[in-house]
């Protein structure tokens, strides 16, 4: 997942975008460079879920999980990764 940053406004979006037309869910942003889930997997909900147990880690505080399966993430770092 270091290969993806969770959608933020200002900081890997522009202000003008939506987060949906920044960012992508993880399983589909996984699945179209890796190629990873198989046919029968093709479902975002299932794929988010899998990713969800595969990569859990608590957050900071140690209270829940640090990684959202079904939030949306883009491969920007930060906008200077797409401006000229």
């Amino acid at each position: 997942m270091s290969c993806y940053s969770e959608v933020m406004y200002g900081e890997n979006m522009f202000p003008h975008e939506g987060p949906i037309d920044a960012g992508e869910h993880p399983g589909v942003l996984i699945q179209e460079d890796f190629g990873i889930f198989s046919e029968r997997l093709d479902d975002t909900d299932k794929q988010a879920c899998l990713l969800e147990e595969i990569l859990w880690y608590p957050d900071r505080d140690g209270v829940g999980p640090a990684f959202d399966g079904h939030g949306l993430y883009t491969r920007r770092e930060t906008l200077f990764d797409i401006v000229p």
